[in-house]
């Protein structure tokens, strides 16, 4: 296993660790994501839903449902994980989900 696989995997952990810490569960992204893609998409109940939420909401609701860390998520829109974090709270509890894997069913 080379450096790079060693640091992903160190990085899963600490991700995994802090989302139980957080009482959510965690899943390996790649695994969320594939069960996510085998179920058929609803654009117009997808739409409704991101319509509660502001703009940069929307913006990391998106990011989240693909299975990407605050981290990433937070290298893509210029922020930081702990806001990221912030928005992902406001965006559970706008939408009344308890976690990633559920806001990634209601937007599939």
């Amino acid at each position: 296993m080379g450096y790079g696989n060693a640091m992903m995997r160190d990085h899963f952990i600490v991700s995994a660790i802090n989302t139980i810490n957080d009482g959510m569960v965690w899943l390996y992204p790649e695994f969320t994501s594939a069960l996510i893609l085998e179920l058929p998409a609803k654009e117009s109940d997808n739409e409704i839903e991101l319509q509660k939420l502001t703009s940069r909401e929307r913006d990391v609701a998106l990011l989240l449902k693909d299975g990407d860390s605050y981290k990433i998520v937070a290298q893509k829109l210029d922020i930081t994980p702990r806001t990221v974090k912030a928005h992902a709270g406001q965006i559970y509890t706008k939408l009344d989900l308890k976690d990633r894997l559920g806001l990634a069913l209601l937007l599939r």
